[in-house]
């Protein structure tokens, strides 16, 4: 190994000359062969294709593997190109190596087989090329040109696949969320419904001072989206795309609630949490979905004239008011109402307003029958088109999707009708249609003033912009009560779940038999690596067909020549090597000219490479 007249090329290691031995193959020799360059060209191969394989089948069992969240936050500052810089980096590092060990193996399978049966030298050559991972162009060999190609196209490539499949790129990482909210189905809920308590929630609408006017924008948010006008609603600091769909928002975290309720610092308790694994969200876009209680109503609405002899009898009255008794001078204010004699919850049946003297007004009065509401309007001024209309509705307890993403909410109401939804009607005179003819009632008195009604504006406007005939007008109407409804859901849900408001449930919050099953999952936008699909293992075959090749070489070549002895060392790319074996050796006298047909004269040549003590490895020529 120190011998000084060794020629060595520090970027590839030497390869040791051996002499023949006729020896039969033994196992164990064969083994103990395998020790120096073999070892680590074999083993070299086997770890990189081994650990590349391994975390392919890693992102193929979990789905996923997300990078650290430092790493995460990383990339997401410097963007997309330095990190695919970095990686490509490293990649063609690995596919370097492949090449490297590639390179390595055949070098010294050729100067093996130099030593010991030799070649000619066409085969020497087109073998180092092959080698050096380089083309070769003699349409007189087709074999060497199509392993030349083949070769140069899987090395070639190793880099853009270990890119392919190393890079991190965005991901969306899952956990699983459970939680409860309050059941509007519950019959423990309805029965406690004739509780002062929950009256309040119900139908103490002055009560709820924050949550007046928003059931005006939720009526009109349905009624713009059934004619397709994109619209979207606030409730709770959530922006719907849509109407409410009667949920409540969920949290992972107790949310403050003074700003919509009375009471010593009223907030909603966190009703939602992780299963399991927390991931780290922070710095990072993060949503979540949920599969939650909803409310909604059938509306069926018509033009039915109803009087004092009709069924159910409905009086109108329209006067100027004459005196308010004391100083007020407001004589210049008009008066009208509608009272209807039917069975209705909260004095419903009876409605009136003040306005200006043959002013624009809208009134409704409520009728009920088993769990159907009637609702029954009375118009005047502009307003007319909307008089006489009598609107059914019947309420729904339903399931809805929610996707919940910075701080907008996507609801999309299943289908009451739908077979195996889970919607279920609200019991006859239940809390929670009770709350929503209470809250469509309190709209359009809250929308009333001395000169204009907000509601009525509202479908004035809808009605023109479409030119509306009778009957898309009653389907704007029906979208708007349905809007309206839905969002009594979501506020009689809050009011009914809160702590320290004005209304208490109980100190420990929503009994759990008054509750009803939230599942959802938790979603961070972080970076790591999916599986894609079964065939993206493609991105291994190359440089797995690579570390097949090589090892298939070296392992034959080891078998080849079981127990020679290394004496001396030569380098079959090495140029300096190359030389001195010629020059040291006898081939002078088989090259008679520099022609092309002369050099073509000599491939056929065989050579060996032979090892005399004392001196330098020498080509000769074979006598076989």
């Amino acid at each position: 190994m120190n011998d000084p007249e060794k020629l060595s090329d520090p970027g590839t290691p030497d390869t040791p000359v051996h002499r023949p031995s006729t020896r039969q193959f033994d196992f164990w020799e064969f083994g103990s062969k395998l020790r120096g360059w073999p070892l680590i060209v074999i083993g070299g191969q086997l770890l990189l294709h081994g650990a590349a394989w391994a975390f392919f089948a890693s992102v193929q069992v979990h789905g996923s593997i997300p990078v650290g969240h430092s790493t995460a936050i990383w990339i997401r500052d410097v963007g997309t190109h330095p990190v695919t810089l970095v990686f490509t980096q490293i990649a063609t590092l690995l596919a370097a190596c492949s090449s490297f060990f590639f390179t390595w193996g055949v070098r010294e399978s050729i100067a093996l087989h130099l030593h010991q049966e030799g070649m000619s030298l066409s085969t020497y050559s087109e073998s180092v090329k092959i080698s050096a991972r380089g083309l070769v162009f003699d349409h007189r060999k087709p074999r060497w040109v199509l392993i030349s190609i083949v070769v140069f196209v899987l090395t070639g490539v190793q880099t853009s696949c270990f890119s392919t499949l190393i890079t991190p790129g965005p991901i969306t990482r899952k956990t699983p969320l459970v939680g409860s909210e309050l059941d509007l189905s519950s019959a423990l809920l309805a029965n406690w419904d004739n509780d002062t308590a929950l009256t309040y929630c119900v139908s103490g609408i002055s009560h709820r001072f924050a949550f007046i006017g928003g059931e005006i924008e939720s009526g009109y948010t349905g009624a713009k989206n059934s004619m397709n006008i994109p619209s979207s609603l606030t409730f709770m600091d959530w922006t719907f795309n849509s109407t409410t769909a009667g949920v409540l928002p969920s949290s992972l975290s107790n949310v403050e609630a003074v700003s919509w309720l009375k009471g010593d610092s009223p907030f909603l308790p966190a009703n939602i949490q992780h299963v399991g694994f927390v991931p780290n969200s922070n710095g990072l876009s993060s949503s979540y979905s949920l599969e939650q209680q909803g409310f909604t109503t059938d509306v069926s609405c018509q033009f039915q004239t109803l009087t004092n002899t009709t069924t159910p009898a409905a009086i109108r009255t329209s006067d100027e008011v004459e005196s308010w008794g004391g100083d007020a001078d407001l004589t210049l204010l008009g008066y009208s109402g509608l009272s209807v004699h039917c069975p209705a919850p909260d004095q419903l049946n009876e409605s009136y307003t003040f306005h200006a003297p043959q002013g624009d007004y809208v009134v409704m009065s409520v009728c009920q029958s088993g769990a159907n509401y009637s609702l029954i309007f009375s118009t005047g001024g502009v307003y007319d088109f909307l008089d006489n209309a009598v609107c059914t509705i019947t309420p729904w307890i339903t399931r809805v999707n929610v996707e919940y993403s910075d701080g907008e909410i996507t609801s999309a109401s299943i289908s009451p009708n739908r077979t195996g939804s889970g919607a279920v009607l609200d019991s006859v005179g239940g809390p929670a249609g009770r709350s929503a003819v209470n809250i469509i009632h309190s709209l359009i008195w809250n929308s009333q003033s001395t000169g204009s009604n907000v509601m009525g504006d509202q479908l004035y406007s809808l009605v023109n912009a479409s030119q509306a005939q009778d009957d898309k007008l009653l389907s704007v109407l029906e979208e708007y009560v349905r809007g309206a409804a839905e969002y009594s859901g979501s506020v009689l849900r809050a009011c009914a779940s809160a702590k320290n408001s004005a209304f208490l449930l109980d100190d420990t919050g929503i009994p759990t038999n008054m509750t009803t099953p939230t599942t959802g999952t938790f979603n961070v936008q972080t970076y790591g690596w999916t599986h894609a699909s079964a065939t993206t293992f493609w991105v291994l075959i190359p440089g797995t067909l690579v570390a097949l090749l090589t090892i298939a070489i070296v392992l034959a070549t080891v078998r080849a020549h079981n127990g020679d002895r290394a004496e001396a060392y030569f380098n079959p790319a090495n140029p300096i090597h190359v030389m001195g074996a010629s020059a040291t050796g006898g081939l002078g006298d088989i090259f008679v000219g520099h022609g092309g047909k002369q050099l073509t004269g000599v491939e056929d040549v065989k050579v060996v490479l032979s090892s005399v003590p004392g001196q330098l490895p020498a080509f000769a020529r074979s006598s076989v």
